[in-house]
């Protein structure tokens, strides 16, 4: 009895683990005989991504919510009024600053088309930083105009 071809017969390569070289004669052994190997995939990718994403909105939104109920109970706890959470609601407002904010980026691409056309600066570097600046001085003013819209107290 040859123990020549015959004890090469298993499938997997990596029955030795303590012979490397053993191992990776087996693998092209059996690579010549034809036999091939089918990656395990417990899990795909794609569905890790949307899985983490959710998960980890989830927990953020988890976290928020306990502590901020913790926050209210030890408010409660202390005699304190829980009325401090309850703001009411600016209507107009966000739709102000957005709005203002929006009209500052688009001003913000105009100037970095007109900085990247004349060659002032590099078209990779002028839309970011004007949209960013514009963006920022529509937010300023959006705050300097709801500001000088509350009424006086």
């Amino acid at each position: 009895m040859s123990l020549g071809n015959e004890s090469r017969t298993t499938l997997n390569p990596l029955h030795n683990l303590f012979s490397l070289s053993h191992c990776v004669t087996d693998y092209f052994w059996l690579r010549q005989k034809g036999v091939t190997y089918k990656k395990t995939q417990i899990m795909n990718e794609e569905i890790l991504i949307p899985i983490s994403l959710f998960g980890a909105v989830f927990g953020i939104i988890y976290i928020y919510l306990m502590t901020r109920n913790k926050e209210r109970m030890a408010l409660i706890e202390k005699g304190a009024s829980a009325e401090l959470f309850n703001k009411p609601i600016q209507e107009g407002q966000w739709g102000l600053k957005l709005g203002i904010m929006a009209i500052g980026v688009g001003i913000g691409i105009v100037v970095a088309n007109l900085f990247a056309s004349s060659g002032l600066l590099e078209e990779e570097v002028a839309y970011p930083a004007m949209i960013f600046i514009f963006a920022g001085m529509g937010l300023v003013a959006s705050y300097y105009f709801t500001v000088g819209n509350k009424p006086n107290r």
